[in-house]
């Protein structure tokens, strides 16, 4: 699914204060504002103003998109919301977000793990295998770190979720921001301290 919307709005300002349900339904209320669609040139200036992230803008799109509540134009370029949604009672808007707030806590738990708790699991992850891994291998090494991250800090990050997204993020920044604690060459990470 192509949400080109997201990558325009990389450089939106930080999220407001709110729930993840009040952000929900005040970006359903921002779109009914813009006629219930929403282009790529319209995006920056309608969300980016109203302080949303390119992570909640994917969240609540796939939500509205899985629930039959939105449609994107056959070019990507344009989402929009049903008529039959668009037209529906606010009052109703939260019920089609049931998962966003507890998407929302899942990563919030993530970030409390933090950077500390994903340098921990990504040592232990590198000994078991012998103080190395290939970072470009046949299997993905670093979905693998991701998974195991999620299951060390107890959080449900299914595949295209909010939370898995911070985590790859944060094994990415390990990896990127090796510190002496390992290095990075001919795409294999390993630990400068460790004993195979």
């Amino acid at each position: 699914m192509r949400l080109a919307i997201a990558l325009v709005l990389a450089s939106a300002l930080p999220a407001q204060a709110g729930t993840g349900g009040d952000r929900a339904v005040a970006f359903v209320e921002l779109m009914r504002a813009n006629g219930c669609a929403m282009s790529e040139e319209t995006a920056d200036s309608v969300l980016g103003g109203a302080g949303y992230t390119p992570d909640e803008i994917q969240g609540f799109a796939s939500s509205l998109l899985a629930g039959g509540r939105a449609e994107m134009s056959e070019d990507g370029k344009t989402f929009r919301l049903t008529k039959a949604f668009c037209d529906a009672d606010p009052a109703l808007d939260a019920e089609a977000f049931p998962e966003v707030d507890a998407q929302q806590e899942a990563v919030n738990h993530l970030k409390s793990f933090g950077m500390p708790g994903v340098r921990g699991v990504i040592a232990m992850f590198v000994k078991e295998r012998r103080c190395s891994v290939e970072l470009n291998g046949a299997r993905d090494t670093v979905a693998d770190m991701v998974d195991t991250v999620l299951i060390r800090a107890r959080v449900n990050g299914p595949a295209g979720s909010p939370a898995r997204a911070q985590a790859e993020a944060m094994v990415r920044d390990v990896i990127a921001n090796p510190g002496k604690t390992y290095k990075v060459e001919d795409g294999w990470l390993t630990m400068t301290k460790c004993t195979p």
